[in-house]
């Protein structure tokens, strides 16, 4: 049955049997035409975009990802659905999801915002001046605690100036992040005392950078924990230590300045003490106080004289005496020159010199000798320079001293006797002159007010002095009661002063005119006129007015017969009531006045 199956089974011919090959050739080049035609598509197929920040390209590199993957512009892509995201710590982060088909992909222009985060400083102690400094923001506070501000996401300096350091500190910026900055520096305060007045300090930091100066006691805050070194000064002497600042915390340090002293003495006297620091302590005899203890080097410099080295060593609490003989230059050359002099009868010279030959040796008696030789020829000599000069008083007094020295000479005693004649002409003739110009002050003055002339001047003398009579007697015509107000007080000439015043009382009115002047050293003269007026009453003026007349332009009007006619009793009590009110308060003046002849 088998064999029967097999043997009726036929062979099965079809139409495409021929064309297999044909069909499977015309398959693969459709392939290989779709593989190709992909992969040029595929090559066209890229992502393009463009980034802007504020409308222009960002100054930084973003990172730009395509499904994680960083991505530029003009980059080929695959087909699909896609991720696309930028990030930079500047800006907003940027994400999209795009799908990419076969050709271009043309974000365009994408527009970036600029990242801002909060910013939070913190400062203690205060900060003086703190600062905030990045590429695009800045700012700057005085005074500050700190700050809680929203900046651009960036890298900042934050510096915080105190009193004597400037702290930098860096900070990132960035978003979802605290950017909280803690500035608290560790800060001590130092008091400072020293036990002598008048010292300074200069106070540094531990690299030499003065961080500051003044007198003691002071109190310095804000210093930074640490090392410094404190210099203080006191008149010429100079310490230098270390000291250590604990923060949180009053550093005390009390300096204590112990000194010894110097007596130093030199024959002759007068030497400059010069230290070995080249600090002058002025001449000898000196007590050199303020000395540090240890060993001390002086030079002794006096003009003529060798310079001499002296050592001592000071003691604290302790004074030191050190003398010391000057050995001159001149003293011999000196002498001798004075001799010749006095040989030649050179006075002058011969004075001069030997006075030179015992400043270089006190007490020398040949010095001496020729000195009391020459002393009567030079004091005659300038006694008649000095009667040449007009000056008698002083020529009388050198001629006295020679007369000491030379009691029987008929020459001086002549001289003195013409000096004592010229001087008392020349003392009358500038009293003369004296008086005449205090007269004429008071007239120059007086000329001021013709009314004047109708009244008497008198005059009062006393031995003290101008100066001191002028202003009391100004005291009491100004300030007893009824005062009169000062018009004028001028001082024309040295020693010479005027003061006019006025008295206005009911029905009238006074002006007092006074010249107080130096006529001599032992007188002063008081000039004084007073001008008495009578106040022409309202009615009185009218009644003139209609009977004819013309207003008068002043209505106080001087007592006089001139203007009166013959004088009531009232007009001459009013008068003498004037004269005795000045005369009174110039005597009370003079007596008031001081007496320094």
């Amino acid at each position: 049955m088998n064999q029967a199956n097999l043997s009726s089974v036929q062979p099965r011919h079809t139409m495409f049997g021929p064309l297999r090959p044909i069909i499977l050739w015309f398959c693969l080049v459709a392939v290989l035409c779709g593989v190709h035609t992909h992969q040029t598509l595929m090559e066209r197929t890229r992502l393009l975009f463009s980034l802007r920040l504020n409308g222009l390209p960002p100054p930084f590199e973003p990172k730009v990802t395509l499904d994680g993957v960083p991505v530029t512009a003009g980059q080929r892509l695959s087909l699909g659905l896609h991720s696309f995201s930028i990030e930079h710590r500047k800006i907003v982060p940027f994400s999209t999801n795009i799908f990419v088909w076969y050709g271009q992909k043309d974000l365009g222009n994408i527009s970036l915002g600029r990242a801002s985060a909060t910013l939070t400083l913190q400062v203690d102690p205060m900060a003086r001046v703190l600062s905030i400094t990045g590429s695009e923001f800045t700012t700057v506070l005085t005074n500050s605690a700190g700050m809680t501000l929203s900046v651009p996401t960036d890298d900042y300096v934050i510096s915080a100036r105190f009193a004597h350091v400037l702290q930098r500190d860096n900070i990132s910026v960035a978003l979802g992040s605290p950017n909280t900055l803690t500035i608290a520096p560790r800060f001590g305060t130092l008091a400072l005392d020293c036990n002598q007045a008048g010292a300074s300090f200069a106070l540094r930091s531990a690299d030499g950078r003065l961080l500051e100066t003044g007198g003691f006691p002071s109190r310095i805050s804000e210093l930074p924990e640490g090392s410094y070194g404190l210099t203080t000064e006191h008149h010429h002497n100079k310490e230098e230590r270390r000291l250590s600042i604990k923060a949180a915390t009053t550093n005390i340090l009390r300096v204590e300045l112990v000194y010894g002293a110097a007596n130093i003495q030199t024959e002759p006297p007068g030497a400059r003490i010069i230290s070995s620091d080249n600090i002058d302590y002025g001449e000898t005899p000196a007590v050199l106080t303020d000395l540090l203890p240890g060993s001390w080097s002086f030079r002794i410099e006096k003009t003529g004289y060798e310079t001499t080295e002296i050592s001592l060593a000071v003691a604290a609490n302790a004074t030191n005496n050190v003398s010391t003989n000057l050995l001159s230059h001149s003293y011999a050359t000196s002498v001798a020159m004075a001799r010749q002099y006095l040989a030649n009868n050179d006075y002058e010279r011969a004075l001069q010199a030997a006075t030179d030959a015992l400043k270089s040796k006190p007490g020398d008696a040949e010095a001496e000798r020729i000195s009391a030789k020459a002393q009567p020829f030079v004091d005659f000599k300038g006694a008649q320079t000095l009667a040449e000069q007009g000056n008698y008083a002083s020529a009388i007094t050198e001629l006295e001293k020679v007369m000491r020295v030379w009691p029987t000479d008929e020459r001086v005693s002549g001289l003195i006797g013409e000096y004592r004649v010229r001087q008392k002409e020349e003392a009358d003739r500038a009293q003369k002159q004296r008086r005449e110009l205090v007269q004429r002050v008071f007239s120059g003055v007086l000329s001021r007010n013709p009314d004047s002339a109708l009244f008497e001047r008198y005059s009062i003398k006393t031995e003290k002095k101008a100066s001191e009579v002028w202003p009391a007697v100004l005291s009491a015509i100004r300030d007893q009661d009824p005062g009169f107000t000062i018009g004028s007080n001028r001082t024309p000439e040295p020693d010479l002063n005027e003061i006019v015043a006025k008295q206005e009382f009911d029905g009238g009115s006074r002006i007092c005119v006074i010249v107080v002047g130096q006529t001599a050293d032992t007188e002063t003269e008081i000039w004084y006129e007073v001008l008495e007026y009578k106040l022409i009453p309202v009615a009185m003026r009218v009644v003139g007015v209609f009977l004819g007349g013309s207003p008068p332009k002043d209505p106080h009007v001087p007592i006089h017969p001139s203007r009166f006619g013959p004088l009531t009793d009232k007009m001459k009590g009013q008068i003498e009531g004037g004269l005795k009110v000045v005369r009174e308060r110039i005597s009370k003046g003079i007596e008031a006045a001081p007496n320094k002849l």
